[in-house]
């Protein structure tokens, strides 16, 4: 959010627009909620004890990843509606108790990294690996699962951006502390992100080559990685992101990423002109339950990406066509028709409400303005929707 933006939106607050105003009021009173909670951050005394937690086998004890990515979760959203509280009203008592619930993360919350596993990629193993399966304690699924830390993620860099933009100081050396911390989630985040991509480096001729090249788990571990260039400015994370440039992590050592944003667009995003597949996304193709519903929620990180981009390094993906001449524009025309009534799932007993992701149309027409396609996708859904584990309010943050 820039300047621009913030006063944008606080010239609609004060005017009483909506629905700005009652998103402002509900971004306070969610603020001032959290002032009366602590941090509850999860910990573990050995995390090489963890378990994957899927299949209803969380025990209640704080030992899966499951509850580390939920916790995190649900924790960092917290401390963004706190920081976006901050932004928008000058309160630095919302600013002092998201730097509060963030320091009990970086002094007593544990976070998942692989390569303190000993993983191997090309052989898919990782230190106390069972072979029992999806259902398991530690598949390899696990691995590929390490990433949705990336919620936790992109909601901490998102915050500190707003306080450090909006001229709040942290407590002594507490500013370095947290910035230590983004970047060890980040690498937590780029662990699980090369179960994908390594894996991949070493099977190219294997069946499951495509998928790790394209599926919904590269975009959202590129959302969480491009959001943590941005509150670190690092600009080598950020062409590691956009472009496949190398970036130096400290526990894998250089690498240069095969799975950039601009790859992971012409690889999920397919072309059929005048066809009926033209603007597909990866999940709809291969009819993953639900396709459509999983289509919506690929769309969401790769847009994250895009916006953080255009925002910080005028980067503009929104306009990006991969090698077969498609990229996000196309598949958002795709996935209007859904919500239009004008397309049908390729497995509508699977789906939820065709309206559910509509919200993700704030951001289309906010990009293309003059494409009434994008508006009227937009009006089908609920303009007070609020997106936890990223955007938070998004007619707020995206309506103009």
């Amino acid at each position: 959010m820039t300047d621009e933006d913030k006063n944008s939106i606080l010239a609609k607050v004060e005017s009483g627009a909506e629905p700005w105003k009652a998103h402002y009021d509900d971004v306070l009173k969610r603020a001032k909620s959290a002032l009366k909670r602590e941090a509850n951050p999860f910990w573990m005394e050995d995390v090489r004890e963890i378990r994957f937690g899927r299949c209803g086998t969380n025990r209640g004890l704080n030992d899966t990843v499951s509850e580390l990515c939920d916790q995190l979760d649900k924790q960092s959203g917290t401390v963004r509606d706190l920081a976006l509280a901050y932004s928008l009203s000058g309160n630095e008592q919302f600013a002092g108790q998201a730097e509060s619930w963030i320091l009990a993360w970086v002094d007593g919350g544990t976070l998942l990294n692989f390569y303190d596993f000993n993983i191997d990629f090309s052989k898919s193993r990782f230190d106390g690996m069972t072979d029992s399966g999806f259902c398991g304690d530690r598949p390899w699924n696990m691995a590929l699962d390490g990433m949705w830390q990336t919620y936790g993620l992109i909601n901490v860099c998102d915050a500190f951006v707003m306080m450090k933009a909006g001229g709040y100081e942290f407590g002594e050396g507490n500013e370095e502390r947290v910035e230590i911390w983004i970047r060890s989630l980040a690498e937590a985040v780029n662990s699980s992100f090369h179960a994908w991509t390594r894996w991949a480096d070493a099977h190219r001729g294997s069946r499951a080559y495509t998928r790790y090249r394209s599926d919904n788990h590269l975009s959202w571990c590129l959302a969480g990685l491009m959001a943590a260039a941005v509150a670190l400015d690092d600009d080598d994370l950020a062409a590691y992101v956009l472009s496949g440039g190398s970036w130096k992590d400290s526990k894998a050592g250089v690498y240069a990423n095969p799975s950039s944003i601009r790859e992971v667009i012409d690889l999920a995003v397919e072309a059929d002109e005048g066809g009926r597949n033209h603007g597909r996304i990866y999940e709809e193709k291969i009819r993953r339950d639900p396709p459509v519903g999983y289509s919506f929620f690929h769309l969401w990180p790769m847009s994250l990406v895009a916006t953080m981009a255009e925002k910080r390094y005028g980067e503009n993906l929104w306009s990006y066509q991969g090698s077969d001449g498609v990229g996000l524009e196309d598949a958002y025309r795709r996935y209007a028709g859904y919500v239009l009534g004008e397309m049908e799932s390729p497995r509508p007993e699977q789906e939820g409400s065709r309206t559910g992701y509509a919200w993700l149309f704030e951001i289309a027409a906010s990009v293309w303005p003059d494409e009434d396609v994008f508006q009227q996708a937009r009006d089908k859904g609920n303009r007070m929707k609020y997106m936890r584990q990223s955007i938070g309010p998004v007619s707020l943050i995206y309506r103009r």
